[in-house]
């Protein structure tokens, strides 16, 4: 094969070009730091980049996802402990009353406490993070409890109840002619609704017993007929026969009993400042509103995804922790205290009798309570132990994957220089051979 002059040189510019194109390449990685600068200089290694990017930014969404996660636990975690603490000196309050030494004035002094803490374990639960109420569920945006009077505000409630919810009670009632001034201490089966100064009761009856509407203060308010079930309008209670409860009367026969399970909707309007915002705590509607809002039972869960399908709930719901049995409890106690004057008579003074057993009771009632807060923040606890458990591999994986994308793309400086000096060798050899070839002439072939 004859070797042209032309194709010398073709060859000659064609092999100094490639040199450049090589050192171009290691100087740009030398200045880049990276081995490649796009897919198509080295496919694998861009396939592989940008998986390991991928991961990394997912590691770092999830690592803010559960320090998020952790920051909302914690406050829930510290409210209940605040909520645990005012509840254990509620006990101890009641503890001291339930003492027969104590004077009705002396009485009156731990109500006044009472009334206190009643005020911070509603505030501990409108308790906010960023701006949101922990307690609401999706609602963040609507307090547990009111924080002003909500005057012309109507809610119809629905409420499902159990028969072995019905409470045996005390009440002094009259013996006597209305009047009289005769009254002694009387059993009386109830249940209590959530709110008091109820408006009106949707159904007419509970099973087969039949319901009639009316205040604490008529007469048999708290002694219905076998049949019958009184509900109470200003103080939301559903008084039992208790034939009824047991299902038969003194001689053994079969009575009506109570159902298993049935609901009861009532209206309640006018809220105020303290109260406790239904839709929070059971199936109702906000009849004011237009058109009319219909509430359901919460159940929202609210979920972060803390790592590869690993997700975690957060948010604790007003109604399994501050429900309105508690605060029912503690005003009872508090409007117990209240109507009982230090007047010295027969009736105060029997109803002076009652308060020792209301305090007794409601040491069982604060310890069922505190039992329900205790557990809700041993579950929260666990949690962030999770959380920060989490957090830590998290910040590992971060850093065992920033190491391999670094592998993967970054250049072993080293080597660039040594592979760049060798190139530059290369290259100004060709150069100077080229220079030689590029100098012959037809003499320089002739001789």
């Amino acid at each position: 094969m004859r070797i042209t002059n032309s194709m010398m040189r073709s060859d000659s510019l064609w092999n100094i070009n490639r040199n450049e194109i090589m050192m171009n390449k290691y100087q740009t990685q030398l200045s880049s730091g990276k081995k490649i600068q796009k897919p198509s200089e080295d496919p694998i290694v861009a396939i592989r980049a940008l998986k390991f990017r991928a991961n990394v930014k997912k590691i770092a969404q999830y690592k803010t996802n559960a320090e998020d996660a952790t920051s909302w636990l914690s406050t829930t975690e510290q409210s209940l402990d605040n909520s645990v603490s005012l509840l254990k000196r509620a006990r101890d309050l009641c503890v001291q009353g339930a003492s027969d030494v104590f004077t009705t004035n002396e009485r009156e002094s731990i109500v006044t406490e009472l009334e206190q803490l009643k005020t911070q374990l509603l505030s501990e639960a409108n308790v906010n993070y960023a701006g949101r109420y922990i307690y609401s569920g999706y609602k963040t945006n609507k307090p547990v409890v009111f924080v002003e009077d909500q005057t012309g505000v109507n809610f119809d409630i629905t409420e499902t109840f159990a028969n072995d919810q019905v409470e045996k009670i005390q009440k002094a009632v009259e013996t006597g002619a209305p009047g009289s001034g005769e009254y002694q201490i009387s059993d009386a089966y109830r249940i209590r609704l959530g709110y008091d100064d109820i408006t009106d009761i949707t159904a007419a009856g509970i099973g087969t017993l039949t319901i009639n509407e009316m205040n604490s203060g008529d007469d048999d308010a708290y002694e219905p007929a076998q049949g019958s079930v009184n509900f109470l309008k200003d103080t939301g209670e559903l008084i039992f026969n208790y034939d009824n409860v047991r299902g038969e009367d003194d001689l053994g026969n079969p009575v009506d009993p109570i159902p298993a399970s049935f609901n009861i909707e009532y209206g309640k309007n006018n809220f105020e400042k303290g109260d406790l915002s239904p839709e929070h705590f059971f199936n109702c509607v906000n009849t004011t509103a237009v058109p009319p809002v219909t509430y359901t039972i919460p159940d929202d869960k609210m979920i972060y995804q803390i790592s590869y399908n690993q997700e975690i709930i957060v948010n604790t719901l007003a109604k399994d922790v501050f429900t309105t049995d508690m605060i029912r409890d503690l005003e009872e106690i508090i409007n117990a205290v209240k109507g009982i004057t230090d007047d010295g008579s027969d009736f105060e003074g029997l109803k002076e009798d009652l308060l020792g057993d209301i305090f007794s009771k409601m040491l069982t009632k604060i310890d069922a309570h505190n039992n329900k807060l205790i557990r809700e923040e041993a579950v929260i606890g666990s949690k962030i132990n999770r959380l920060e458990l989490t957090i830590n591999r998290l910040e590992d994986d971060k850093i065992n994957f920033t190491e391999l994308m670094s592998l993967n793309e970054d250049v072993d400086m080293t080597e660039a220089v040594l592979d760049l000096k060798a190139h530059e060798i290369v290259y100004n050899a060709s150069l100077t051979s080229s220079s030689m070839l590029m100098q012959k002439s037809l003499i320089d072939f002739i001789r």
